[in-house]
């Protein structure tokens, strides 16, 4: 399972357009926005994402580290690096993930890096194995 599997919840971070560029592409996305949640915590966000079984996109590295040190359950968080990505480049990263098959759990943390003609992604697991 790659990271972009599963139904995803875009942090109110993501741009519209990247919103509207990955559903064009097939992706099942809810946005922070659409569920009313824009200024709520990242407590809160979370919770949402592990109530709806999504996992969260995101360009904060705090909700990462929420989930970490806090023991939040959350089926998973995606932060994209850097922030500001045109959407295109957005949807070009997603597919270059997918395509590799990048294995993530249930219940992780995915840093994908976008470093312009290389993309790295970090895994780490949410729960002990």
């Amino acid at each position: 399972m790659t990271p972009f599997d599963l139904p995803l919840l875009a942090d109110e971070n993501i741009a519209l357009a990247v919103v509207e560029r990955l559903r064009a592409g097939g992706l099942d996305l809810a946005t922070v926005v659409e569920l009313g949640l824009t200024g709520a915590s990242d407590r809160v966000v979370l919770a949402t994402a592990q109530a709806q079984g999504r996992v969260v996109l995101t360009h904060d590295s705090d909700l990462g580290m929420l989930a970490i040190r806090h023991g939040v359950r959350v089926p998973g968080i995606i932060y994209l690096r850097p922030g500001h990505t045109p959407p295109d480049r957005v949807w070009q990263v997603v597919v270059a993930v997918r395509a590799s098959r990048a294995d993530v759990p249930f219940e992780f943390v995915a840093v994908i890096d976008d470093r312009g003609e290389s993309i790295q992604v970090r895994v780490r697991p949410l729960s002990p194995s």
